[in-house]
């Protein structure tokens, strides 16, 4: 760049001040001025010059400084020389102590001047992260593992051959189960948490965190036809004659049907706590965590039946048909506090957390039960009744309790510093909810009548709350970034 000489007046020293310190702070983000040659470059860069240096030498003059403090031809003049507000605009806005005066280090430009523009750029910080300072926030992709819904015997067949009467027959000769009397669903499930975190304090020694998560809707369904099962019957216990039997769905020659059965979860939660530093030392800190954790689990069963008769039976005449279904639903509500401990272990660009939780309230549950028989004669029309063959008058209704319930916690995860305040992690969780309400420990499957029968005898089925503990583990894997 050549040397320019000119002369400044007095009127323009503050603009001029205020273009050197937006050309420092351009200076110092680049790490070179507009101009393309290299020698340019490097005359460019600031230094802190000792005290006894008083003087601007030719390679501080114009040269270097623009037209931001131009001399009037002199090859050298004392710092004396330079205006106040134009010194005092050099300095960087973000280190007070940084002042300069006649008696302070002035500012020249020069080749090692690498050190200051570092400086000013390291401690300088946008408004809006300055804002946000002590924020982070966390997002997971999870693959969790929940607790498959246990069921009694729901379907059953029998080999070709079998007289109707025990067709289907639990404990008889022949008889297969198709579905139940075993676990219904509980593949993995994906899903996904994000959580915010934020130190109230410099030392993060008192911080605010709260999280959310929810697995999609996991379905697992059951369907079966007299096409490819000839013998399809759904197994009950009748009181009226204290012995096992069945409802026939479908049987080669008298009847042609249908079953299916649908078994849906959905679970969901979240979690509001403060994080109060207990110990720490150099690499490790333990940390008291207390708050509130809601915790949220829907699911239901559906099991339906349709048939049509193709040889009369009765007053059952060719062509008739009944469809029936019984829905069983709950949903489960855990409100209550929540305290556990957070050990952390760094080691170099890794970090260990292991967290430990144990939430205690209320455990609110309602469960929903329904069912509905349809049957149609051709030229007679068709008649609907309340009640299925598991669902029926004497236990469909909704039905409510709240119990004192617990939920403990454990997660394990591994931390990998990536730089720009990101981390990448990998973890392990598990956890178990007492006392929950599910869909099938609430069938009863002994019967004192047949749809579209009406009660009789025993009343049954009947209702009762049966209770049992729900796991949920899994893997999950996020990405988190610190303000």
């Amino acid at each position: 760049m050549a040397k320019r000489q000119s002369t400044i007046s007095k009127g323009t020293t503050h603009v001029l001040a205020c273009c050197l310190f937006a050309a420092l702070t351009l200076l110092a983000n680049f790490s070179a001025p507009l101009s393309a040659t290299g020698a340019e470059r490097e005359s460019s860069r600031v230094r802190l010059k000792p005290a006894r240096e008083t003087s601007v030498s030719k390679r501080g003059s114009a040269a270097n400084l623009g037209s931001y403090i131009s001399t009037s031809g002199d090859e050298s003049r004392s710092a004396k020389q330079v205006p106040e507000v134009a010194l005092a605009s050099a300095v960087s806005p973000y280190n007070e102590s940084r002042e300069l005066s006649i008696d302070s280090p002035t500012i020249i430009v020069g080749e090692s001047g690498k050190q200051l523009a570092s400086e000013c750029y390291s401690t300088a910080s946008p408004c809006w992260q300055s804002c946000f300072n002590g924020l982070w926030v966390r997002g997971e992709y999870l693959h969790w593992w929940t607790d498959a819904m246990d069921t009694p015997t729901l379907v059953t067949t029998s080999v070709a051959g079998t007289a109707p009467n025990v067709a289907g027959v639990l404990g008889q000769q022949g008889t297969q189960v198709l579905l139940g009397n075993s676990d219904l669903g509980g593949a993995g499930q994906s899903g996904a948490r994000i959580t915010f975190g934020w130190w109230l304090d410099p030392s993060a020694c008192l911080g605010v965190e709260a999280n959310y998560f929810q697995l999609a809707r996991r379905t697992s369904s059951f369907a079966a036809n007299s096409a490819d099962t000839p013998i399809l019957a759904r197994p009950v216990f009748d009181t009226g004659t204290n012995s096992e039997t069945a409802m026939l769905a479908a049987y080669p020659g008298i009847v042609n049907g249908t079953i299916n059965v649908t078994a849906a979860t959905n679970l969901q939660g979240a979690e509001a706590m403060f994080r109060r530093r207990m110990y720490e030392e150099c690499g490790a800190r333990i940390d008291f965590l207390f708050g509130y954790r809601f915790v949220k689990l829907d699911e239901s069963l559906n099991i339906s039946q349709s048939s049509v008769w193709t040889a009369t039976q009765g007053n059952i005449v060719v062509g008739t048909t009944q469809n029936l279904f019984d829905q069983f639903s709950t949903n489960n509500q855990f409100n209550g506090g929540d305290f556990g401990i957070s050990y952390t272990r760094e080691l170099n660009c890794w970090s260990l957390d292991a967290a430990m939780k144990l939430g205690m309230g209320n455990n609110h549950s309602e469960v929903l039960i329904a069912g509905q028989t349809v049957n149609a004669v051709p030229g007679g029309g068709s008649a609907t009744f309340v009640g299925g063959l598991l669902a029926q008058q004497t236990n469909i209704g909704t039905y409510t309790r709240d119990v004192f319930g617990f939920i403990p916690e454990l997660t394990v995860t591994a931390r990998r510093d990536l730089g720009c305040n990101l981390n990448l992690s990998v973890g392990y969780n598990l956890m178990y909810w007492t006392r929950t309400l599910r869909p099938g420990d609430l069938i009863d499957r002994q019967v004192s009548q047949f749809p579209p029968e009406a009660p009789m005898g025993t009343q049954r089925p009947s209702f009762d709350f049966h209770s049992r503990g729900f796991l949920v583990q899994g893997l999950q894997l996020g990405l988190e970034y610190q303000f």
